[in-house]
């Protein structure tokens, strides 16, 4: 089993970025509102390499999206769960799509299965979110509709990420049964200019650097 990828999610400075973008992830994703331009993207973009640049979009139409998608050079871009299909089949001409999915605590399979085979069409990953909720890896074992075997299963059929409460101690059980194709992990405003501390997320880190052997490219038994 393959490291999982990493998105780096909610980045809104530089303080952020260059974390992550030390720290290797796969993704830095930026969430534009009313707080996040596109301006401030690109200028992230000039100080920040090695990394791909994610866009999220929430409520913009198809000119806005990609208008900003061009100007901050993002690709691939991520997509609300409720987005118009045709807006999503129209950029998913031109990006590669991610949709986040907000999983409630009464989600079944049935209702989760249902809308992914609406836009599994055009989109390419699947960003369930539990955090939303506050859904815990230990919640989700222990009593949630969507079991631990029917999300590996879900995983081994397309690529999903998942963004979930986790503490370092949970990682290994969760790769281990679910085998997602990626986290996120979500970053989040500054303490005050160019501070910002990292110790719970640097936990994180290096949990998967101790889980996983990258010479065999396995995880650790």
């Amino acid at each position: 089993m393959s490291k999982p990828e990493i998105i780096a999610g909610d980045v809104q400075n530089l303080t952020d970025a260059r974390y992550f973008a030390a720290r290797e992830v796969t993704y830095l994703s930026f969430r534009f509102d009313d707080s996040f331009n596109a301006q401030q993207a690109a200028a992230i973009r000039e100080w920040v390499g090695g990394v791909q640049m994610m866009g999220a979009f929430d409520v913009q139409d198809e000119g806005e999206i990609r208008s900003i998608a061009a100007f901050a050079q993002l690709n691939p871009i991520e997509l609300s769960m409720f987005a118009d299909p045709t807006l999503v089949a129209n950029l998913a001409k031109a990006f590669r799509l991610f949709q986040r999915v907000i999983i409630e605590p009464t989600t079944t399979p049935e209702e989760l299965l249902a809308h992914i085979n609406t836009y599994r069409p055009w989109i390419n990953t699947f960003i369930l979110d539990f955090r939303k909720n506050h859904i815990s890896f230990s919640a989700l074992r222990s009593h949630h509709p969507l079991s631990g075997d029917f999300l590996a299963t879900l995983a081994h059929a397309m690529p999903i990420f998942l963004s979930i409460p986790l503490d370092a101690a949970d990682l290994q059980p969760l790769l281990s049964q679910l085998k997602p194709k990626g986290l996120e992990i979500i970053g989040g405003l500054e303490e005050k200019t160019g501070f910002k501390s990292f110790d719970e997320v640097d936990d994180l880190f290096d949990a998967l650097d101790e889980l996983f052997d990258e010479h065999v490219g396995g995880i650790k038994k």
